[in-house]
């Protein structure tokens, strides 16, 4: 249950944020929310078998293909949201602030 809210949590972050920079990025966003999606219903299919403690082979590939995405897509997101900032095109700041 956890999981999967977290993973829906997920999901919502990288919709919203797709549109914090450009097309280039929205583009990537939707690539990584595809290949993130993909990756938890592999992973949820194992959920039966890691319960009844049979094998899962790949299932650890999988699991970090997911979240190596999503960390992925951050770290793009932090460094497109740092050069707009340095080029000036970010919101203004307050003197105060």
């Amino acid at each position: 249950m956890l999981g999967g809210g977290s993973s829906l949590l997920i999901l919502g972050f990288i919709a919203s944020g797709a549109f914090a920079l450009g097309r280039r990025f929205r583009e990537y966003s939707i690539a990584t929310a595809i290949v993130y999606f993909v990756t938890c219903v592999v992973t949820f299919g194992y959920v039966s078998r890691v319960g009844a403690g049979a094998p899962t082979p790949w299932l650890g590939l999988v699991e970090r293909v997911m979240i190596y995405s999503y960390l992925a897509w951050i770290a793009v997101l932090a460094a497109g949201l740092l050069r707009r900032d340095r080029a000036g095109g970010g919101s203004p700041r307050r003197a105060d602030g």
